[in-house]
């Protein structure tokens, strides 16, 4: 009895701590199990990590609906000639891709998330859009950048929990991060920020502290809903701007 107990529970044990590692490379020839990301993420299981080979040719999005680790070299080398892992199209975190993570990764591809428990870490990334009714989204260390006054570089959607540090946000024509609901709950911390635009929290729980802020200003009901709370927000926790921020309320 004693020896059938432990077999199941080396098995159960085995089960749960077992996950494949999976490469990727696009080159020709190829190291890797796999030239795409997509059937990277066809062939895995949930709980596997998939390693994706630096290339001189960008790597399509895929659409990922399992819980995947997917890594690559970074988006930036400098000093060294090794080629960067670079993503075209829009990665997205459909349902059953819960606790993935993205990190390393270059070019100017959109995130789209619609899923639980996402991680957005260390890439360089055009624009992130978190969908309605999410929560664990974590926006780690990323440098989001795009120029154009028709784009939001972080667009949070309603009935979302998200936290937001140690990126960069960079766009001097439009809107840098827009999360515009009262059923959004976000912390924004040490981050940097440069808008020609607004940064939009029309009624959400919003903690925002220790942030550089470069260019731009708030804008819409936050001015309304969080006026006791602004000048504490923005002076005491040490809040940075290089220019004076502006503060509207286009109710």
């Amino acid at each position: 009895m004693k020896k059938f107990t432990l077999i199941l529970i080396m098995t159960f044990s085995y089960s749960i701590a077992y996950s494949a590692i999976i490469t990727v490379d696009n080159k020709t020839p190829s190291i890797g199990q796999y030239k795409t990301l997509q059937d990277a993420n066809d062939a895995a299981n949930d709980g596997d990590t998939l390693y994706v080979c630096p290339s001189e040719s960008v790597y399509p999005a895929a659409i990922i609906n399992k819980k995947l680790t997917i890594i690559g070299t970074g988006h930036s080398r400098p000093g060294e000639r090794l080629s960067t892992t670079t993503i075209s199209g829009s990665m997205q975190f459909d349902e059953g891709a819960e606790g993935s993570a993205l990190k390393g990764f270059g070019g100017y591809f959109a995130v789209i998330i619609n899923s639980d428990d996402i991680t957005i870490q260390k890439n360089r990334i055009k624009t992130i859009a978190v969908n309605e009714n999410h929560k664990g989204t974590a926006i780690l260390q990323n440098y989001i950048n795009y120029s154009s006054d028709k784009i939001t570089l972080l667009k949070i959607n309603n009935n979302n929990e998200v936290f937001v540090a140690n990126n960069i946000f960079w766009n001097k024509r439009g809107c840098a991060i827009d999360a515009s609901s009262s059923t959004i709950t976000i912390t924004i911390i040490h981050n940097v920020i440069a808008t020609n635009n607004y940064i939009n929290f029309n009624y959400s729980n919003i903690y925002f502290a220790n942030n550089i802020i470069i260019s731009g200003g708030f804008s819409g009901g936050m001015i309304k809903s969080l006026s006791d709370n602004l000048a504490l927000i923005i002076v005491s926790a040490n809040n940075q701007f290089l220019f004076p921020p502006i503060l509207t309320n286009k109710l």
